[in-house]
């Protein structure tokens, strides 16, 4: 082994992202990545199943929402959910679902904090970017939108189009192909959304003037025990090193689901240190 690769390896094995040279894209999930949506769809489910008389009537728990909603695509939650119903029926309620979802969305997503200091990153140094969500694609494309990123992502993936959704690599893996990137130069933003629990106070007030209804939120989040984490198992399986968005979410957790680091937020000093590290080697 020559001096110089020696020391180029042992340079890769210090740095926090292992990201074969030169890093050519970087990849985000979505819903709690780029913003945090939960929120907003443990609102929606609630009142719309409290509506047709599930669970007995009783408001659906946060920790129901967690442990059998969260994360899941709307294919899987109609079995889920409506068992003894038509799959056209719980489809049905599904999309009203995700109406709901849209209308409140539309007053209520802002972006985490640093989402546009990354993304000007990304963009300065010319890295290829994709959204690659279970999110419904009217969702998605919400959400892109209503933060300004319709224009800074190439290309968008939704699971339900895949052949399978997540914790399946396959959206990665297609949107790895059709940016024409190998997983060794790429790395994945995801979300720790379902091993939390989800505590929100939602109170209405109306506005006399036009009847709109506007929703404040008081979101506060601690772990639960194993449960589905499939953003990171599909980064990982896709073979790309996943960047853990944990929120409250205590390090150790998703660390073990696979991350290979953990950051509260996108100015977490700790992604910026990883960032810099790879700055040399973007254009190598």
């Amino acid at each position: 082994m020559s001096l110089s690769s020696s020391i180029s390896n042992q340079h890769e094995s210090k740095c926090l992202l292992p990201v074969d040279a030169p890093l050519k894209a970087i990849l985000f999930d979505i819903d709690g990545t780029l913003c945090d949506s939960d929120p907003i769809h443990y609102y929606a489910f609630r009142e719309m199943l409290q509506e047709i008389g599930f669970n007995g009537g009783a408001p659906i728990s946060e920790e129901f929402f967690v442990k059998n909603i969260s994360g899941m695509h709307n294919d899987e939650l109609c079995h889920v959910l409506f068992p003894d119903w038509e799959f056209e029926r719980a489809i049905k309620f599904m999309d009203d679902k995700e109406d709901m979802f849209r209308r409140i969305a539309s007053e209520q997503l802002k972006p985490l904090n640093g989402l546009e200091e990354v993304c000007k990153w990304i963009e300065d140094r010319g890295l290829k970017r994709a959204a690659v969500t279970n999110a419904p694609r009217p969702n998605a494309e919400l959400i892109i939108s209503m933060l300004g990123l319709s224009d800074f992502f190439e290309l968008l993936i939704i699971g339900s189009e895949c052949e399978r959704a997540k914790p399946f690599p396959d959206p990665y893996l297609k949107a790895l192909q059709e940016l024409g990137v190998s997983p060794k130069h790429a790395f994945v933003f995801e979300v720790w959304n379902t091993h939390r629990n989800l505590m929100v106070n939602v109170h209405k007030r109306k506005l006399l003037e036009n009847n709109n209804m506007f929703l404040t939120f008081s979101l506060f989040l601690f772990p639960l025990e194993q449960d589905s984490i499939s953003g990171i198992k599909a980064g990982v399986a896709a073979g790309m090193p996943v960047v853990g968005l944990g929120l409250r979410n205590p390090e150790k957790l998703l660390s073990e689901a696979g991350a290979t680091f953990v950051i509260k937020d996108f100015n977490d000093s700790k992604l910026w240190t990883a960032l810099e590290e790879l700055e040399t080697e973007i254009h190598a």
